[in-house]
Order: structure tokens, then sequence, then C-alpha cells
């Protein structure tokens, strides 16, 4: 019970149990009301009991909610480790996922880097704000949100040369509550390489790094896109 400080008590506690329970239910949300307040005087006035103490305020409910400590936060991975992008166009857009669970609010820092040394095979070190825009940020997922993007520009430098690569990174993966797991990284680490749009002969590729066939077929038919440079024009 709450008191109005009459009897010189400023505050009181409502406490409520929590029952841990076994099951990965995910969060539930309960309601908290006030009503009735009583008083120790008593006024009456044309028979109606006047109260001269306590009486509700504009806030007499609230909600509180139960986390539930069995379902994770989830990881949080690229969609590939190695993207592409025309070096004509403006913008490269990269995905990040969340898989094995969405729960709470995880927030994590994403960011583009120049590569050192030892880019992917066949392509050479792009240069931020030269060949690529340089930028960084915040993705926040809330619970179940399970997929956030970003963008980085593309500069076209109109100079013939290798694709460039560059480093994608995502880290400082965050929960709201670490106490009912820990928010992991999957494949934190991407190449983004921008295949040169200025030579006009194009370049000859597979149209992905592996292929499948059932066993059973007679031929196995790729794709033969046209080269990268023919389709920019």
């Amino acid at each position: 019970m709450l008191s109005d400080g009459i009897d010189g008590t400023l505050s009181g506690l409502v406490q409520v149990d929590i029952i841990d329970n076994t099951n990965t239910s995910g969060n539930r949300t309960y309601k908290l009301n006030l009503s009735m307040p009583a008083q120790g005087d008593t006024f009456f006035l044309g028979g109606a009991n006047i109260p001269l103490c306590a009486a509700l305020g504009i806030e007499p409910s609230t909600y509180s909610t139960i986390i539930d400590n069995r379902a994770p936060p989830g990881t949080f991975t690229f969609t590939a480790a190695n993207y592409s992008v025309s070096e004509s166009a403006s913008t490269a857009t990269i995905t990040v996922i969340r898989t094995n669970g969405s729960a709470d609010t995880v927030t994590l820092k994403y960011m583009t880097l120049d590569l050192p040394s030892n880019p992917p095979a066949g392509a050479g070190l792009a240069r931020s704000n030269v060949n690529y825009y340089a930028t960084s940020g915040t993705l926040t997922f809330f619970p179940g949100i399970t997929n956030q993007s970003f963008n980085v520009g593309i500069r076209r430098d109109g100079v013939v040369g290798p694709d460039l690569a560059l480093l994608l990174v995502i880290t400082n993966i965050v929960a709201q509550h670490p106490q009912n797991g820990t928010a992991l990284g999957g494949t934190t680490n991407a190449y983004l390489t921008i295949v040169d749009g200025d030579f006009p002969q194009g370049h000859l590729n597979f149209a992905a790094a592996s292929f499948t066939t059932n066993e059973t077929a007679a031929v196995l038919r790729l794709p033969s896109p046209a080269p990268a440079a023919a389709r920019d024009r």
C-alpha cells in the first residue's frame, strides 16, 4: 500500500514477484494500475465523500516488461565475403543480417577502410576519397529486425585500370541487455570490389564463384553476362 505522506511516508514500494520459467517465449509485458486511493479523513458534502488528501495523478497506469533471458540477441554478419559494384554506380548498398535470435535491441558500428595490402585476387587497392567515399556509422537492430543496410559512395576516376578493392568492417556489437546473452559477430570483415568501368572492351567473368548441377543432367549451361564495361555504357 502506498501513502500520500499523512503518516510521514513520502513514497512507497510496489513489489512484483517475477517467475523465471524455462520457456523461450520472448519478452512479456504487463500493466500496473493505481486505483481507489484511501485517506484517513472523511468529508461529506451533499452525501458525497470529498477526498481531502491523496487522489490519482495524471499517470495512474504504467507498463512493465519482463525480458526473456532465454531469447538470444542474435549473430550479426555481412551477407557476402566479397561484394562488387560497377565504377559507374553512384553507391554500393551493403546489407548486414541478424540470425540465431532477434530478441533484443542491438547496435553495431560499421566503417570502410583502405586495404594496406593483399587485396582479392585480380584486384588493386582502392583509396578513400579517390575511388570511393569513406563512410562510417551505427546500425540499430530493434527487437525482431533482422537486416539493415548502409551505403558506400563510389567515385569514377575516368582512368583505365584494374578493379579496386576496399575493406568493410562491422564492430562494437552491443546488446541493450547483455545479461540475456552476448550479441555475436559472424563475418565481420568483407571486401567491396569496384569494377573498372573505363575499359571499353569490358571484363569477362563467370557469373558466380561456383556452380551446382544435378548428376543426371546431360549438360551444364553457364550464364554468359556481358562484360562489365559494356553493361556500363
